[in-house]
């Protein structure tokens, strides 16, 4: 990714995370929504491309990323109508999060498999970063965990009782929701960071000592044309 890129993602992405109630399920929703207007718009751009409609690619393709949405949020209603009630607008965030971030139209000389290998590798790693956000919420903020239940409704575990999770709460407001993003995205970026560096200093010992067999390789050969 470039720069300019890894910034709209980050803001795209928070756009969905810090908004969102902090509980796993609604979490989970979000994610499923994600990956299914993924699946469905790489689709349905891969067949505007095929029947060579470029000129309208954009237009055409953030109706279907709608037509998508619509079409999640019914199932859910059938599914977990308790769910699509409480996240109410939050349904709607997401593709237009993703339709900025333009994972889309990425790459558009990439074979259908490749570019749906390329948009959902890096989906992935949204994936478990949000899944790990919506837990700590869930958990710590609230004491509870949270997962589609029986019946079309919620199901609720109880971890810690209400009175122990008071100073912890805070990450289950939006502030807090806001600072354990930057804290995790501040590991992420730094892990990154020195992973790079590691990378780029095996890279140049590799080099140097490829340089250095090259010599060695060629003052023997210079000796034994003396030796001759």
């Amino acid at each position: 990714m470039k720069r300019r890129s890894i910034y709209v993602f980050i803001t795209a992405a928070l756009a969905v995370l810090i908004p969102a109630p902090g509980r796993f399920v609604y979490g989970m929703t979000l994610v499923l929504e994600i990956l299914f207007i993924l699946l469905f718009g790489t689709l349905m751009n891969n067949l505007i491309r095929k029947l060579k409609l470029e000129s309208m690619e954009k237009f055409l393709t953030l109706l279907f990323v709608v037509s998508g949405t619509i079409l999640f949020r019914q199932i859910m209603i059938l599914l977990q109508p308790e769910v699509v009630l409480n996240l109410g607008f939050m349904l709607y965030v997401a593709p237009v999060s993703l339709f900025t971030i333009g994972y889309l139209f990425a790459y558009p000389e990439y074979t259908l498999g490749s570019k749906m290998k390329f948009v959902f590798l890096h989906i992935i790693t949204y994936t478990v970063f949000a899944l790990c956000i919506f837990l700590i919420r869930d958990i710590l903020g609230y004491g509870t965990f949270t997962f589609f239940g029986p019946e079309h409704q919620i199901m609720e575990i109880v971890i810690f009782p209400a009175e122990k999770v008071r100073l912890l709460s805070f990450l289950a407001s939006i502030p807090g929701c806001f600072i354990l993003c930057s804290c995790m995205l501040f590991i992420h970026v730094t892990f990154r960071y020195k992973y790079n560096i590691y990378r780029s200093a095996e890279v140049l010992e590799s080099e140097d000592d490829k340089k250095t067999a090259k010599k060695k390789n060629k003052n023997e050969d210079n000796k034994e044309e003396d030796k001759e």
